[in-house]
């Protein structure tokens, strides 16, 4: 990632906001049935 060899946003299946950090945890933790790989919050 540091040299830019690695192109992380290929590994982002879900992607959410801030102001729903709860639903990105039920996601990430029920990662086998929801399919998530990375999921990534962002600032909106």
């Amino acid at each position: 990632m540091r040299f830019g060899r690695l192109h992380v946003s290929q590994l982002v299946t879900h992607a959410f906001g801030l102001d729903r950090v709860e639903d990105a945890y039920e996601v990430f933790s029920h990662g086998t049935t929801s399919g998530a790989l990375k999921v990534v919050l962002h600032r909106e």
